[in-house]
């Protein structure tokens, strides 16, 4: 059976707080958050999230299982993502290493000075616990 990709619903929130927790994704989820899955036979296999913290759009959490990496499904789950942001400015905190990845959608590297202070603060907090992260915006 192929790979859906779609929005998430209400009805799949634990579902997906569950997937995360197997990704050892350590970050609370916030109810208002908007979910993007793809599913293999009824299992999330991938998941991403657009939160809005005031005053921007933040895309968090691109988690995709290890047995179903590099199939293209982040790339297909980002395109998604990159269709709902539309035009709305959105900001994300990869690894640097996926910057490339990420510039498909649309993102591109800035500083800390030209990101919302909360996310140059985070910027700061996983720099400082040794994670190689950038801060990028879209469009």
């Amino acid at each position: 059976m192929g790979i859906e990709i779609r929005a998430a619903s209400s009805v799949d929130r634990e579902r997906v707080v569950a997937f995360l927790d197997q990704q050892g994704y350590p970050h609370l989820i916030d109810e208002r958050d908007r979910h993007f899955i793809a599913e293999q036979d009824g299992q999330i296999v991938a998941s991403v999230r657009l939160s809005s913290v005031e005053p921007a759009l933040v895309l968090r959490g691109m988690r995709v299982r290890q047995d179903c990496r590099r199939q293209g499904i982040g790339r297909r789950l980002l395109a998604l993502v990159a269709q709902e942001i539309g035009r709305e400015p959105c900001y994300c905190l990869p690894y640097s290493w996926l910057d490339s990845f990420y510039g498909e959608a649309g993102f591109r590297p800035i500083s800390a000075a030209q990101a919302p202070s909360f996310l140059a603060e985070r910027h700061v907090r996983y720099v400082a616990n040794g994670q190689d992260v950038i801060i990028m915006r879209r469009p």
